[in-house]
C-alpha cells in the first residue's frame, strides 16, 4: 500500500467532518533527503505529486477535503531529521501525519519524538531492525521489510546452489554493519564454511576493496551500500573479469 494512501486512511478517520461545501486543506509533512549526496531525494517528489492528485481528484476518497503536503530536508542525518521535525511542529499549518524520513539514521529520532504529539509516521525507506520496536517508536510504520531479510534470502541462495562461503562488501556505517553481523551468524549456525566482510570507510575509494577481493577464494559476493559507492563497485569488478563467465555472483542490496 502507497504510505500516501494509508496516510489519508489514517486522516479520514480522524478528521471531523464538517457540513460546509467548502474544500478544507489537510496537510502532512514529508520528509525527504533531498541535500544527501548519496541518495537523490528528488526522485521521489513526482509520486508525492501524482499521488496527492490521484486521491484529490477522486471526489468519494475525501469529501470536503483537500490533501497537502510541505516538504523538508531530512538530508540521511539524524540532526537534520530532528530539525525538520521542530518545523513540522512549530510552523504553520498544522500536520495531519508525517511521510518519511527515507533513511535510518535520519527517521529512528524523529520517530521516537513523534508519539509524544501524536502523530503517526510512515517511511517507504527506513530499513533499521531497531525501528521495530514499538515500545520506542509506537506510532512508527513503514511500507518496506527489514535489512536483516535479505539474510534470509542469502542463505536460502547458498543451501539451494550448495555454497559453502560468502564474502560482503559493506560500507563502514551502523546500518550497514548491522546487516553483515546477522549474515555471518546465519554462516556459522547453518555450518556453511566461512564468512568475512570487505568493509570500507566513507571516504575510502570501495575500488581498492575489489581488489582486495580480487586475490581472494570467494566468488559470492553480497553489496551493501548506498548507489552511488555501488556504482563504483560494479564498475571496477568488471574491469577485473569479475563476472558470471568467470565464476562470479554478485548479490546487490539496498
Amino acid at each position: 500500500m502507497s504510505p500516501f494512501i494509508f496516510v489519508l486512511l489514517f486522516a479520514t478517520s480522524s478528521a471531523v467532518a464538517t457540513a460546509s461545501n467548502a474544500s478544507i486543506p489537510l496537510t502532512l509533512s514529508v520528509m525527504l533527503p533531498l541535500s544527501f549526496v548519496h541518495l537523490n531525494g528528488d526522485a521521489y517528489l513526482p509520486a508525492m505529486d501524482i499521488s496527492l492528485e490521484l486521491i484529490n481528484n477522486k471526489t468519494d476518497l475525501l469529501p470536503g477535503y483537500t490533501l497537502k503536503a510541505v516538504v523538508n530536508d531530512s538530508a540521511c542525518a539524524a540532526g537534520s531529521g530532528v530539525r525538520s521535525f521542530i518545523d513540522v511542529i512549530f510552523k504553520e499549518p498544522v500536520k495531519i501525519a508525517m511521510v518519511g524520513p527515507i533513511c535510518s539514521s535520519s527517521t529512528s529520532p524523529v520517530a521516537e519524538l513523534a508519539h509524544f504529539w501524536n502523530l503517526v509516521l510512515i517511511s517507504a525507506g527506513a530499513t533499521s531492525p531497531s525501528l521495530s520496536n514499538t515500545a520506542v517508536f509506537p506510532t512508527f510504520l513503514r511500507s518496506i521489510s527489514l535489512d536483516t531479510a535479505a539474510v534470509e534470502g542469502i542463505i536460502a541462495l547458498m543451501k539451494k546452489y550448495g555454497w559453502t562461503r560468502v564474502a560482503a562488501i559493506t560500507s563502514n556505517q551502523d546500518l550497514f554493519q548491522a546487516v553483515y553481523s546477522e549474515l555471518s551468524q546465519a554462516v556459522l549456525d547453518n555450518n556453511f564454511e566461512e564468512a568475512r566482510n570487505f568493509a570500507f570507510g566513507e571516504f575510502k575509494n570501495p575500488r581498492a576493496t575489489v581488489n582486495s577481493l580480487y586475490d581472494s577464494p570467494f566468488r559470492i559476493i553480497f553489496v551493501n551500500m548506498y548507489p552511488a559507492k555501488a556504482i563504483e563497485i560494479i564498475c571496477q569488478a568488471l574491469s577485473l573479469g569479475m563476472t558470471r563467465s568467470n565464476g562470479y555472483v554478485w548479490i546487490f542490496y539496498h
